[in-house]
């Protein structure tokens, strides 16, 4: 079988006969006399395409031979029009020469190798050697463009087994019988690698790191490349007039515009805290000291609230069960959600889950809690009265 791929990355369209034919799960496993589908390999993804205008959903070689997998059958076995998805093509081979780029750059600044690679659907990302610090990166993604820039030509050399030892590559060579291709990318990288790649760094255009994470003890960083890299500028770029135009600011005074707005929602954050506060002691003073109702001893809380903060009013029944022989129940209104809140003094020897799973025999919700504060949402919001004072009732049950 004749491997066009490696004769011409480019080659998008050829003439070829079948020479086999295998059915295997109600597909067709087909090899030609001559290929340009990529089978997959050194991290890139398979080709897909058309053979004699059917549809090639996968590609893979087994025993030296590239398979064609199809959903079906074709008719004719000579001079078959076939045809790859140059686009995918494309954007897989800018992916994976991308990561030849980044790894010889980390590899020339810090000696350090890569563990890893892997091609995403949307972004890619390479596993190197040890810890980088944010000005690193930025220094290897500037290293990595001023290579695309320098348009280095790309060498595919296809040594004898006894000359790969002088060679200096970068990492180990794979364990195979196959013949071994190396990649040279100008003085930058050299390597073993069964893919295929752009003709020179120039043709990818653009690299950029978009984010890095530590990997045991590697670092790594995911990337885009060529096509991917420019959608990905040119939106951010959309965003950051977007953005300059909401603050009305320059592009370099965006973080100091954006910085003053933190600190005036700082100020805010603690009016508004001062101010729930002092809300929160008046209510606290209402409760205390207005009228309330008294079951065996113990002292009931009862109240329905409209528009009001759920963690407020769950600070108004901690507050109020502090002391003992207190009960709180609060019926929250907000929109279209109603909230119930019981709470009791741990002196009380009342399960308020108990309580709650009675209340809600008669009212569609759920909830859930501890021994001495549940809260539950009530599905209908119209019944924050009922709500009211059903809980009141069940409460004086389990009280006398």
């Amino acid at each position: 079988m004749e491997k066009l791929y490696y004769k011409d990355f480019y080659i998008k369209d050829f003439t070829a006969n079948i020479i086999e034919i295998l059915k295997i799960e109600e597909k067709y496993h087909i090899v030609l006399d001559k290929t340009a589908f990529f089978p997959g390999g050194g991290g890139q993804f398979c080709d897909i395409g058309y053979i004699d205008n059917k549809k090639v959903v996968d590609t893979y070689e087994k025993n030296h031979k590239v398979y064609h997998v199809l959903d079906e059958d074709i008719n004719s076995y000579k001079n078959l029009k076939c045809s790859i998805n140059w686009k995918r093509r494309l954007d897989g081979m800018e992916q994976h020469f991308a990561q030849h780029i980044l790894s010889g750059c980390f590899y020339k600044m810090f000696n350090k190798n890569t563990v890893s690679f892997h091609l995403g659907k949307e972004s890619s990302t390479v596993d190197i050697e040890g810890d980088f610090t944010y000005d690193e990166l930025l220094e290897v993604e500037k290293m990595a463009n001023d290579i695309i820039s320098q348009n280095l030509k790309t060498e595919v050399i296809v040594p004898k087994k006894e000359d790969l030892v002088n060679l200096n590559l970068r990492r180990d060579l794979p364990i195979t019988d196959s013949e071994i291709r190396v990649i040279k990318i100008g003085k930058l990288d050299i390597n073993a690698c069964c893919g295929i790649h752009l003709n020179s760094t120039l043709e990818l255009r653009m690299i950029k790191i978009i984010k890095t994470e530590k990997n045991r003890k590697s670092t790594r960083v995911e990337y885009l490349a060529g096509q991917r890299a420019i959608d990905y500028s040119l939106k951010r770029d959309i965003y950051l007039s977007d953005v300059c135009k909401y603050l009305k600011s320059k592009d370099s005074d965006i973080i100091s515009y954006i910085d003053n707005i933190y600190e005036k929602v700082d100020k805010y954050k603690e009016k508004i805290k001062k101010l729930e506060n002092e809300v929160l002691n008046k209510e606290l003073d209402f409760f205390i000291n207005g009228q309330n109702e008294y079951v065996s001893g113990i002292r009931l809380f009862n109240k329905i609230y409209f528009d009001y903060d759920l963690k407020f009013i769950k600070n108004i029944s901690k507050n109020l069960t502090t002391t003992e022989n207190n009960i709180f129940i609060g019926v929250l209104k907000n929109d279209n959600n109603l909230h119930l809140i019981l709470s009791s003094s741990k002196n009380i020897d009342i399960d308020m889950r108990i309580v709650l799973k009675d209340i809600l025999s008669e009212f569609r919700g759920k909830g859930g809690g501890s021994k001495n504060l549940v809260q539950a949402l009530i599905d209908n919001p119209d019944y924050y009265y009922k709500l009211n004072l059903v809980s009141n009732e069940k409460i004086k049950k389990y009280l006398l």
